[in-house]
């Protein structure tokens, strides 16, 4: 092999790249795998590194691969003999000790690139450990491998330079302000001298990472200098314009900073200055345009000045990637990366420039959109250089971009140029033709081209944006378009109708604009996609536009006959091409013709449909045209849903002509109405579904479209009883029909009308005979009709419970809607007759909810929508209670818990399943009686408040002592009492809660009765009593949360009477807590050795000390507490030494050292005013960048110990 190749000096392995290393020699003779790196290959080039296995050298490479592996099994062979003949040594004794063979002769060179080949090999020994491997260099990567930074030394540098940076800008200020010019030079430069040269010296010392901070910190000085500089005015620089000034300073500071990184081996300065050229070179470049745009207008100037000065900056960006050195690969990628997000910055400028560039001249923006998309497309170059074989996702992202932004910046030139043309037939051909022209020549440039890489990429990228462009240029275009088509669409909502040799469109030039330009743009995609030998493939997207088109030009022919005989012929004529063509075409040109025709044939039938209502009477030949196109198509469709669909539709088209069939019969003498007429409709196709011969799925479509208008027409106000009612009965006879001799889902489809159809039937005779408020509790009970009829019927078989199940469902949602309407309608107006509809839903609920096995002894899943009919005569009876003006709490509550218990009696005699059911209505009757009572204890009647308290303590309480025999009885029902229990008392504390904040706004600020003060510090010391009487009781999960719920409503009591200031002192309500979560702390790490002090002594710590702590002052007042506070809290500190507790150890020193902080706070506050504190800043960013070095030399020196240790043999 050549040591050197098309890279000059450099030998051949400096191009290798990726490799690693062979797992076993098996991997160098393997000729599935890549000989670099190992992956499983997919094609003649490797998927994972690039390489390209059609290389003449690749024959060689193979056979270098299997000699290698060769002589790595003769290694292993020879370490083999000598673990073998070191053994049988070994088993015969010292007597058989032979003198040691001489060495074996030094490995291949070859072998020192595998070093853990050796390890692999089987041997009947351990294997050995692997050979150090050779110290040649043989690098596998393009670049050097980084190490890992310790985010400690990350975290330090960047607090140290921002310290620093803010201290920079500070005393630069304070410089200009304080000293002279002299001065101010002398210390900018010594500033900015020291720092580059710290950075330097850093750098080649090996201080990476703090080399690279104070790098950033110098390229910050760089620009502060430059500010500096222009406020000291030193020959006239401050008089330059400011944009002009600042261009040329950004250039220099970037190529300083370019220099400075080649000669520092620093990365931060190259990045940075990759940013500020590109700044520079388009604010230099703005300001050049400025000054020579003399005879335009200030602000077209402006504007010019904007965009070229964005242009220079896109083109300088795609340069100032490459200021960094080749030799650190990373460093110029990252300058790359931030050039080109400063290019897109500038980009985006120009693009917003585009807009108003140079408004008196017509063709500014569209040669200005081509510049800029041309320069965009220019960045593919070095982005390609950069790039090589071995492609990053980043760099793919970047070539995407690229090419969408050049397509995006030409559609952009190309919209504002077409606006200032202001033409409808530009506006809407214009843009569409050029987004066409954009994707037709990218995909060109991307099929036929033979550059791999990110050249493809874009070109790929840009014609995806320039078709997206398109699609939506279309879509505009075929609005307008289908202005026309609309336009004779909806003729037939004029008031006067047309005749049949009129006009049904008005031609507008727009609208020929637009359907030439979609014509033209379907012309060229034709043409280049045929040049590209994809023409075929994609037919069935170019067929379905080109159909489109043809049906929308059509209402532009003229007079309404021509219109739709065109139609006509298209339609039917279509279906007879498809039924001559479908059996001659092959696979592809089937689907290809079926794409084309479909939409000429569905469009051109439902436009014949729409369009004939321009005359009278014209609908009847367009429904004509439409359901012979529909039937005649049938046997055409494949596909058996989309024949369905088609028969549905036809379906529709039949029940939306029921206005028009009412005017008709409304001229013979027949007044029936829209509805009526509408449901005798839908009644003769459900009669044809459930008697005809169709498919299923064509049964489902029409019969549901036939179903959904019925309902619509019940949903209308009928002009006529009789034929309503009458037509109502024919549609009920068209159902049972069809739930006889329907399928499955049309026997559920009419076991769920029904009930409607009752239900709409009986308002409506209701209506017919003025019963006002008693029509919908009357529909209500038909439903108790169907209810019944469907528990008579139905049977224990399978099919019978689920034909029920859709009765039932049918019954829910009916009854449901119906008792809402009677709501909302008589709640006000007639409560009587509200309580009427609510009792009588509850019995329909009940019959619903029996089956065979009764209601309460069944095993039903439906019984239990008893619950609801419960729910419902609850609602009844408090409907009527709030009727009467009976407002005591009790009279609701009550009844309801005294019938929930009864249930539960008679569940629990019932005997079936578990005893849980029982335990369950039992605690909701409990909860019912005492949790409404709860939350209202605090508004008045004081025996409430002891009761309901009472009772709520004895729930919680009780079950810790006898729950096991409560659950032996009723499973759970100890787990519901204490629940119940524990939301009473909740709840009562809550309201006491709600008391204290009312009785706290009528105080006005001022200090609450100490009666009411005394009753809170009560409540908490009776809630901290209780968790801690709880935790006396066995372990249990009860207790835990009979004790947590307790202290924590305790808790938060304490906590908002502190808040509020309701109680003086706080130590009244934040003692007792502490003393109570001390108390259960103290008892559980003396049960518990394994224990922890923290969720168990934290709490109460907590609440003894921080409550104090919080309520002292500045000035330490009052001292009874600053002392208290002080002692208890050393106490607390010294006990937990004593006693070797952690939790009290941290809480008591931590308030112990808080405290004393805040007393000596002055002092301190003292000693800080004497200082600026930006001095402040730049002295601790001096000490946090000192221990960064420090830091990362110490870590220097361990990983230097560590390949010390590792290099031992």
């Amino acid at each position: 092999m050549s040591d050197s190749g098309g890279g000059g000096a450099r030998p051949d392995r400096f191009w290798a790249g990726t490799m690693r290393f062979p797992r076993t020699p098996a991997d160098l003779r393997s000729t599935r795998t890549c000989p670099a790196c190992f992956a499983v290959l997919r094609s003649t080039t490797c998927g994972t590194c690039g390489l390209d296995l059609t290389h003449p050298a690749t024959a060689e490479l193979a056979a270098l691969s299997t000699r290698i592996a060769d002589d790595l099994d003769a290694r292993a062979d020879l370490v083999g003999r000598i673990r073998r003949e070191t053994a049988q040594r070994a088993a015969a004794g010292p007597a058989a000790v032979e003198p040691p063979a001489p060495a074996p002769a030094p490995a291949p060179a070859a072998m020192s690139t595998t070093p853990a080949a050796s390890a692999a090999a089987p041997a009947p020994a351990p294997a050995p450990a692997p050979a150090p491997s050779s110290p040649t260099p043989a690098p596998t990567a393009t670049g050097p491998t980084g190490k890992r930074r310790s985010s400690i030394q990350i975290a330090l540098v960047v607090v140290g330079i921002s310290l620093l940076a803010v201290f920079a800008v500070f005393g630069l200020v304070y410089a200009f302000v304080t000293y002279g010019e002299t001065v101010r030079m002398l210390i900018i430069g010594a500033g900015t001298l020291a720092t580059l040269a710290a950075a330097a010296v850093l750098s080649r010392r090996g201080l990476t990472a703090t080399a690279e901070g104070i790098a950033a910190l110098g390229t910050i000085v760089l620009v502060l200098d430059a500010w500096a500089l222009r406020l000291n005015d030193p020959a006239g620089l401050g008089s330059l314009p400011e944009r002009g000034y600042w261009g040329v300073a950004l250039l220099i500071v970037g190529v300083v900073a370019a220099g400075w990184s080649r000669w520092g081996c620093l990365a931060s300065p190259a990045v940075a200055a990759a940013a500020l050229l590109p700044i520079g070179a388009g604010l230099a470049t703005a300001e050049l345009v400025v000054q020579l745009s003399a005879p335009f207008s200030s602000d077209a100037g402006e504007l010019l000045a904007a965009f070229l000065g964005a242009l220079a900056a896109v083109g300088t960006a795609g340069l100032s990637g490459g200021v960094a050195s080749r030799h650190r690969p990373a460093t110029r990628r990252a300058a790359h990366i931030v050039a080109r997000s400063v290019g897109a910055l500038a980009a985006s400028v120009a693009l917003v420039s585009l807009v108003d560039l140079l408004p008196a001249e017509r063709f500014a923006p569209l040669l200005g959109g081509l510049a800029l998309g041309g320069l965009a497309a220019a960045h593919l170059a070095p982005l390609a250089l950069e790039s090589g074989e071995r492609r990053r996702a980043l760099d793919s992202l970047t070539a995407a971009a690229l090419g969408a932004g050049s397509a995006l910046a030409v559609l952009v030139g190309v919209l504002a140029t077409t606006l200032r043309v202001d033409q409808d037939r530009a506006t809407v051909s214009m843009p569409l033709l050029a987004a066409v022209v954009i994707a037709v020549v990218g995909e060109q440039l991307w099929r036929r081209s033979s550059v791999p890489g990110v050249w493809r990429t874009g070109f790929a990228s840009g014609t995806i944006a320039a078709a997206v462009a398109a699609v939506i240029a279309a879509a505009l275009a075929g609005l307008v378009a289908a202005s026309a088509f609309a336009e004779a669409a909806t003729a037939g909502i004029r008031v006067l109708p047309g005749s049949v040799s009129g006009a049904v469109a008005t031609p507008e030039p727009a609208v020929l604009a637009a359907l030439g330009a979609l014509a033209l743009s379907a012309g060229l995609l034709a043409a280049s996609w045929a040049s590209v030998g994809r023409l075929r493939s994609r037919a069935r997207a170019l067929g379905p536009a080109l159909a489109v088109i043809i049906v929308l030009a059509v209402p532009l022919a003229g007079p309404w006959w021509l219109v739709m005989l065109l139609l006509a012929v298209l339609s039917v004529g279509g279906v007879v091409a498809l039924r001559a063509g479908l059996p001659a075409a092959s696979d592809d040109d089937r689907g290809a013709l079926v794409a084309t025709l479909a939409p000429l044939i569905i469009g051109s039938a439902f436009g014949a449909f729409a369009i004939g209502w321009a005359v009278q009477r014209g609908w009847m030949l367009g429904l004509t045209i439409a359901l012979l196109a529909m039937l005649l198509a049938r046997t055409t469709i494949a596909h058996r849903w989309v024949r369905g669909l088609s028969l549905g539709v036809a379906a529709a088209l039949v029940v939306g002509v029921a206005g028009a069939v009412e005017s008709e019969l409304t001229r013979v003498g027949l007044d029936w109405g829209v509805s009526t007429v509408a449901l005798l409709l839908a009644t003769v196709l459900l009669l044809a579904v459930a008697l005809g011969r169709l498919e299923p799925v064509e049964r489902l479509a029409a019969g549901g479209v036939a179903l959904a208008g019925a309902l619509l027409a019940l949903a209308l106000d009928p002009e006529a009883a009789v034929p309503y009612v009458a037509a109502i009965a024919a549609l009920l006879g068209a159902l049972t029909v069809l739930g006889a001799r329907g399928h499955r889902i049309e026997q559920w489809a009419a076991r769920i009308a029904i009930p409607l159809v009752v239900v709409r039937g009986g308002i409506a005779l209701a209506d017919d005979r003025g019963l006002a408020d008693l029509t919908l509790p009357l529909a209500l009970s038909t439903l108790v009709i169907v209810a019944a009829i469907a528990l008579a019927v139905s049977g224990r078989q399978r099919e019978d419970a689920r034909l029920r199940l859709a009765t039932d469902i049918a019954i829910g949602a009916v009854g449901a809607t119906v008792l809402a309407l009677a709501l909302l309608d008589l709640a006000e107006t007639a409560p009587a007759s509200a309580a009427l509809a609510l009792l009588v839903a509850a019995a329909v609920t009940v019959l619903t909810a029996t089956s065979a096995g009764g209601l309460v002894g069944s095993s039903s899943p439906r019984r239990h929508l008893g619950w609801l009919a419960v729910a419902l005569a609850t609602a009844a009876l408090w409907t009527l209670l709030l009727d009467s003006e009976f407002t005591r709490l009790e009279a609701f509550v009550l009844p309801v818990s005294g019938a929930l218990l009864l249930i539960a009696a008679l569940i629990a005699r019932a005997g079936r399943g578990t005893t849980a059911g029982v335990a369950i209505v039992a605690s909701a009757a409990l909860g019912l009686a005492l949790l409404p009572l709860a939350a209202v204890s605090g508004v008045d009647e004081p025996w409430r408040l002891i009761v309901v308290g009472a009772l709520g303590a004895v729930l919680a309480v009780l079950p810790l002592t006898i729950g096991h025999r409560l659950d032996a009885a009723f499973r759970g029902l100890a787990l519901g009492m204490v629940v119940v229990g524990l939301g009473s008392v909740a709840l009562v504390a809550a309201a006491q809660v709600v008391r204290l904040g009312e009785l706290l706004g009528s105080a006005g600020g001022a200090a609450l009765p100490a009666l009411e003060q005394v009753r809170i510090v009560l409540l908490v010391a009776v809630l901290a009593a209780l968790a801690l009487l709880a935790w006396f009781a066995a372990a249990t999960r009860t207790r835990l949360a009979v004790a947590a719920t307790a202290a924590g409503l305790a808790a938060a009591v304490a906590a908002l009477a502190g808040v509020l200031n309701a109680v003086q002192p706080v130590e009244l309500v934040s003692v007792p807590l502490a003393f109570a979560l001390l108390g259960i702390g103290t008892l559980q790490l003396g049960r518990e050795e394994r224990a922890r002090s923290w969720p168990w002594l934290g709490p109460g710590i907590l609440a003894l000390l921080v409550p104090s702590l919080l309520a002292i002052d500045g000035a330490g007042e009052p001292l009874w507490r600053a002392i208290a506070l002080g002692a208890v809290a050393a106490l607390v500190f010294v006990l937990a030494l004593q006693r070797r507790l952690q939790a009290p150890f941290v809480l008591g020193g931590t308030v112990l050292l808080t405290h004393l902080l805040v007393q000596s706070w002055p002092l301190l506050e003292q000693v800080g005013r004497a200082v600026e504190w930006w001095i402040w800043l730049g002295l601790a960013g001096i000490v946090v960048v000192l221990l960064a070095a420090r830091y990362e030399r110490r870590v220097q020196n361990v990983r230097a110990v560590a390949r010390r240790i590792a290099d031992l043999r």
